[in-house]
């Protein structure tokens, strides 16, 4: 990861994009939306077969006004890649 929370360009295999999840029902609808219910998993290189790949996430949390802080929240999973 950079200094600004991300992963620089050639760091990481497929993005995906941003998403808004409102966490208040009163709130109307945010763009640029909720994700989609699936992903498809890029192609990996056959000679990956048996290796451990890892899927991350940067969730980024912005709290309300006036505060307004920014939070980042990193996960990440290892899997192995069976082809």
């Amino acid at each position: 990861m950079n200094a600004t929370q991300a992963f620089s360009d050639g760091e990481f295999l497929t993005y995906y994009g941003e998403w808004v999840i409102a966490d208040f029902t009163f709130l109307p609808p945010l763009a640029p939306g909720p994700p989609p219910e699936t992903f498809t998993a890029p192609e990996l290189d056959p000679s990956l077969i048996g290796s451990t790949v890892y899927v991350t996430v940067i969730e980024t949390v912005t709290g309300c006004p006036p505060q307004g802080e920014t939070e980042y929240v990193l996960s990440s999973v290892g899997v192995t890649y069976a082809g």
